[in-house]
This record gives structure tokens, sequence and C-alpha cells, in this order.
């Protein structure tokens, strides 16, 4: 699997949503949409999804038997925020300060030493890189690159804006978007350079959108938006940064949220305040069709991809005792559910808080627990295989 590049941005939230009621259905999570790649269709032209059968067991055969989960807790004292696993997978690092006197800043503790002292690692949010060699700042009103071995530093001519680490690190991308104008018409110049800045140049300009991610391969970019500011539809892109050359995925309208999978076999994005409220959404799209369609995912919620198939899914349920985890196969077009609501269950997420990991054996989600506000550990061997 892929290393996936290290932000503690907050993804999707699992309270406090405005979306909170859109609550997800209990069947039917995955079905067709007719959403199309690259089609003519105006946002009125839209279809009724079929929904794919439930794969909840009939009275008959025995119910399948839900994988165990262990829980562990990692810190104590009500301590952390946004934790997210390290390059190697073998500890959990989050934004804390533990004292009146220690450095807020990202801090870490290792998986086989629950409890133990959080150790020190750098006193900036980040963004870093996969390796987390490298890391971004804002200093003097400038964006920085600073290489943590040595400190040395590098200034990126870009105003102050974030930045993109590729998978290897060798270039890095941001976008510029006009400051004026509504949403829909604004303009985004997307610039590559190398990390330290130099060499900077504009890999291509897109309306009501901008750079979505990198493709593992560090050659190729997600975009997203118009090609003119005039056209009633946006559009997803796969864009070569050797010879700007482009494939197109499929057409939709008013995006956000895009999730690449590992090895780049799907791509899940939200549709949000369309003109045509049927098309309003979560979606899929396969990167390595050659005419992809889009698969509805109904429901709403907050997702994490763990593995090049199959993504973790959980419901936004805002009565519920706990949190619930579903499991979506992309292939076979079905869910399982992995962990169920239950009034004793440890399994209830704090403010969005949490990251997946299989990089030391089996599915790992660290999180903040809502009930103590410190950081589990759920393993649930596995599930993603």
């Amino acid at each position: 699997m892929k290393k996936w590049q290290v932000s503690i941005t907050l993804l999707i939230g699992l309270s406090g949503c405005a979306r909170a009621t859109l609550q997800a259905p209990p069947t039917a999570i995955i079905a067709s949409s007719p959403i199309t790649a690259t089609s003519a269709s105006t946002p009125d032209a839209t279809a009724t999804a079929s929904p794919i059968p439930s794969p909840t067991p009939s009275p008959t055969p025995s119910p399948t038997p839900k994988p165990a989960v262990g829980y562990t807790q990692l810190t104590k004292g009500e301590c952390c925020v946004q934790p997210f696993f390290s390059p190697d997978g073998t500890q959990v690092m989050f934004l804390d300060k533990p004292s009146a006197k220690a450095q807020t800043g990202i801090y870490s503790i290792a998986l086989n030493a629950p409890l133990s002292e959080p150790v020190f690692f750098n006193a900036h949010p980040g963004p870093y890189n996969s390796d987390m060699t490298l890391g971004v700042d804002i200093e003097g009103g400038r964006t920085i690159i600073k290489r943590l071995s040595d400190n040395k530093k590098w200034v990126i001519p870009n105003d102050r804006r974030s930045v993109s680490f590729s998978p290897d690190s060798k270039h890095i991308i941001w976008s510029v978007t006009e400051p004026f104008g509504n949403f829909d018409v604004r303009r985004s110049d997307i610039y590559i350079a190398n990390p330290d800045g130099t060499e900077a140049k504009i890999l291509t300009s897109v309306y009501s959108g901008g750079f979505q991610g990198w493709l593992s391969d560090n050659k190729h970019i997600i975009i997203g938006g118009k090609a003119r500011r005039t056209d009633p539809m946006t559009s997803f892109k796969i864009l070569s940064i050797i010879d700007g050359s482009t494939r197109d995925l499929v057409e939709t309208e008013r995006t956000r949220g895009v999730q690449v999978s590992p090895d780049d076999e799907w791509m899940l994005y939200t549709i949000a305040q369309a003109q045509n409220e049927k098309l309003n959404g979560m979606y899929v799209v396969s990167l390595t069709e050659p005419n992809p369609k889009a698969i509805t995912i109904e429901g709403f919620g907050a997702y994490r991809w763990c593995s090049p198939n199959k993504l973790l899914y959980i419901p936004l349920q805002t009565t519920a005792p706990s949190n619930e985890l579903w499991i979506l196969d992309m292939v076979n077009k079905s869910r399982k559910n992995l962990i169920p609501t239950a009034p004793d269950s440890p399994f209830k997420i704090g403010n969005g808080d949490w990251m997946v990991s299989t990089l030391t054996g089996g599915l790992k989600i660290a999180y903040v627990n809502a009930r103590d506000r410190n950081i589990w550990l759920a393993d649930l061997g596995d599930v993603c295989k």
C-alpha cells in the first residue's frame, strides 16, 4: 500500500454537521447512478438510482459473525486531538500541549506502549510530506518548507498558500484562485514547483474548481472544474504533469471532499448544493476504466479508504449511543457491518477525529473517544483484505 500524505486537516465531521438531517438509511448503501463520464446532460437531467438489495441475511441462513474488535486506550488526561498514524504505522501522532510549560505541537505515542508519556515531534501542525521529513509553515507572511533533519528552509513563492506534496516529495502543487466573484465562476491557476520552490510554473487553469489530489505514480494529478467560465457543469480529469495531457473521468456539479483509494483504483467525492437537489450526495468513480460511470453511495457520514477496493463508512446518527462502522466493497457492490451501535460500545468518535492504517498488519483505527476525550485504538484484523 502506498504512503499517504500526512495531513491533520479534519475531513468530515460526525457531529455538528449542517446536513445532520440527512441521516444514513439502514439499507441500500450502494446503488447505480445516472451520472456518466463526460455526459451532455443538463443539471435537470437525472434518473432514479436503482438500489442494490440489502445484504442483510434472510431469516433462514445463520447471520454472518461480526469480526472481533480489540480496543486499546492510548492516551490519558483528556489530552489531544486530530490523531493520525506515523509513516510506518507504529505510532499515533496528534496535536497536544501536555502541560502549561510544554510546547504546543505534534506528539506521538507507540502502539505497543499505550498510556506511556507522549514524545514531542515538532512544534508545527504541518502539513508534512509522506515520510514526515519535510514540513510546511507560515513565517513572516511567507510559506516555508522546512527539512526537519537540519531545519533548512525554503521560501515558496505562493503568497502564503497551502501546498500539496507529491507522494515521492519531488514536487509541490498549489492553487491561486481569483478573490472575487461567485465561486462558480472564479478561475484557479494550478502551479507546480520543486519542493524548494524553484521552477514554479502554471500547469493548467480551471473555473469553479482546482487541484484535487495526486496519483501514486507521481506523474498525474486529479483536477476538477470547468474549462470555461460559462460552462454549466464541472468535470473531473486526470492530468499528466509531464506533458499536460488529460483524461476525462466524470461530469458533475459542485463537488468537494475528494479521496483517492490506494493504488488509484477509485475516487470518492461529494456533490453539495447542486441546482438539481437529487444529485446531492456521495459518489465513487473508477480511475482505471476507460469510460467510468459514477456509483452512488446512499446516506451521509464519514468515509476512509482502507484498501484499493474497500471503503469504511460511519453513518451520521446523532441520536445513536455510539458510532457504527460499515465496510463497502466497490467490486461486489456490497456492504457489511463491522461495529454495531451499542450503549456500552467504546467506539464513539468525537468531532470526526479518526484515521485508519493497515501498515502494521490488519486494520487499525485511531480515534478521539467522545466519552473520555482520549485517543483510542480499534483493531479489526484483516477485514480490509
